[in-house]
């Protein structure tokens, strides 16, 4: 069964850059560490007038989507895509 879940949750990021493009490694949610094999797009956006980065990222148990807030250069877990 596949599940879809709306989150926007504040998370910890591990971030690398590689050619001046950021990858995401790793986040930090609820006390557990998941890992990220893939990028699959990065696109901007905005909050109002404050411009957004999203971040679609994968690994072997689900996707997700990231969000950075430029303004507060905070990190939150926007979106979690699974299967059962």
């Amino acid at each position: 069964m596949r599940r879809y879940e709306y989150i926007h949750d504040s998370i910890d990021v591990w971030v690398q850059f590689e050619k001046q493009k950021p990858q995401i490694r790793a986040f930090a949610w609820k006390n557990k560490l998941y890992k990220i094999t893939s990028l699959n797009l990065i696109t901007k956006a905005s909050n109002g007038t404050v411009p957004v980065h999203l971040f679609s990222v994968s690994n072997s148990k689900g996707a997700f989507k990231i969000r950075l807030d430029t303004d507060t250069l905070s990190w939150w877990l926007e979106e979690i895509y699974w299967e059962d």
